[in-house]
């Protein structure tokens, strides 16, 4: 009986709390702008000459986004988000001309870029209580990001690259809501990271090389100002 009653206490606890929160869908666009512009070949000489990675910063883009977030009546909050998903293969080649007739690929290669960043975000909605239509908002979020980018060669001179980075970025988010009907409200926020832990790892296909020669990887950290991001969401009530 005892069993019983702390069941059913605990089934009434969760179900008033789910009752006092709101679910929201939310659509955004993502700015992303870095002050890092490292781009491929930056980061494959860096690494032929020293033997060192750069970290690779995504440059200024924008990408649509998606996500979940739950309002309590306190008007406490969380929600995770796909704030960027981002999928790209380019050719790039250096031709040369021989005997103005013969035109031969002489370096470049095949590059592909895949990138998923994500959000987990918690944080308070204030003066949300009477009939206020602008609402301050401020939050801390963690974000989980990965990227991915490979270089094949066109030509025998060089070999394969791949290059992963895993990382994990602090930001803090100011931004303001504005509520344009009982079930939809527009938010516009400027996610700011303050801390970024990565782990990074670079792969050469060079059959010569052994295989811990062929691999390089390491950590990196950074404490203070990483990047800035812009975002406009709208919002649905569920």
């Amino acid at each position: 009986m005892q069993r019983l009653s702390v069941f059913l206490l605990l089934s009434l606890g969760c179900s008033g709390l789910t009752a006092q929160s709101e679910t929201w869908l939310q659509t955004s666009l993502n700015g992303f702008f870095s002050h890092q512009q490292k781009g491929d070949i930056d980061v494959e000489i860096d690494f032929a000459h020293t033997g060192h990675l750069i970290s690779y910063a995504e440059p200024t883009a924008v990408y649509p986004g998606l996500g979940i977030q739950k309002i309590r009546k306190s008007s406490w909050f969380w929600g995770f988000h796909i704030t960027g998903l981002t999928f790209s293969v380019r050719d790039e080649a250096v031709l040369d001309e021989f005997n103005n007739q013969l035109v031969i690929p002489i370096d470049g290669g095949r590059i592909t870029h895949l990138g998923l960043f994500t959000r987990l975000e918690y944080g308070k909605i204030f003066l949300r209580d009477g009939n206020n239509k602008v609402f301050p908002v401020w939050s801390v979020s963690l974000d989980p990001h990965y990227r991915y980018r490979s270089k094949v060669p066109v030509t025998s001179a060089g070999f394969p690259r791949h290059f992963h980075q895993l990382g994990l970025t602090l930001r803090l988010i100011p931004g303001l809501s504005f509520q344009l009907a009982e079930r939809l409200y527009l938010d516009l926020k400027l996610p700011v990271g303050l801390s970024n832990l990565s782990f990074e790892s670079h792969q050469l296909d060079n059959p010569i090389l052994s295989d811990e020669a062929r691999k390089s990887s390491r950590f990196t950290s950074q404490i203070g100002l990483y990047d800035l991001q812009a975002r406009i969401g709208l919002n649905f009530r569920l």
